[in-house]
């Protein structure tokens, strides 16, 4: 049975890695150090970068999120000047949000200094009334505790009427575990009974149309 949400959310609470940022421009050096790490002994400079994010989503399937921590506390060490971008329509639908006095979070799994940074970087802070990541809470998701610390900044209880977005089945997994309504952003992966979207207009035109 799907879970469809019936009325507008009391908040959104994001993933950060492969949800609002893209991640599609990779450094190659750093992509194999981390693959490397995690036992992978494969070799990426024959594949074109348009093709590299296809290829390691086929490669790692539900590791692809712990590849895209382990590259991200790479880089960072690194000091190698990296620039994020966000993915397509995402702006406007942040705006959207806040122009309907929508609550917003972040909850990842990315050190939560680093995750911090980037939100300020990117001229975000005004949207999101709390940003949770990893060593933020004793555990990180699929654990429920990001998501109700982040409710909990947000002074408000886990519902189906907090919609929690993310790209992997630990987002899922987190969001059920806190009660709330998780909602797939991929390309390449649906998960039975859960709503999904591929572009985030989409969840723009939901949103709208569960405000009227």
């Amino acid at each position: 049975m799907l879970l469809y949400p019936t009325s507008a959310p009391l908040a959104v609470i994001f993933d950060w890695y492969n949800t609002l940022i893209n991640t599609s421009n990779i450094n190659y050096n750093i992509a194999s150090q981390a693959l490397h790490m995690m036992g992978y002994n494969v070799s990426l400079d024959t594949i074109p970068n348009t093709q590299i994010r296809q290829y390691l989503t086929y490669l790692l399937n539900n590791k692809l999120k712990e590849w895209s921590i382990l590259y991200e506390q790479i880089l960072n060490k690194s000091q190698i000047e990296h620039k994020i971008q966000l993915n397509e329509n995402v702006l406007e639908m942040l705006e959207l949000l806040h122009q309907k006095s929508i609550s917003m979070a972040i909850v990842s799994n990315k050190n939560g200094y680093y995750l911090r940074r980037d939100v300020y970087d990117l001229n975000l802070t005004k949207y999101f009334k709390s940003i949770i990541g990893a060593n933020d809470t004793p555990e990180n998701k699929p654990s429920p505790k990001p998501i109700l610390a982040a409710l909990e900044i947000l002074n408000l209880p886990p519902t189906k009427k907090i919609f929690v977005i993310g790209d992997s089945i630990s987002d899922v997994e987190s969001a059920k575990n806190a009660n709330c309504l998780p909602i797939m952003y991929n390309h390449n992966t649906n998960i039975n009974g859960v709503l999904s979207f591929t572009h985030f207009k989409e969840l723009s035109n939901l949103i709208i149309n569960l405000s009227r």
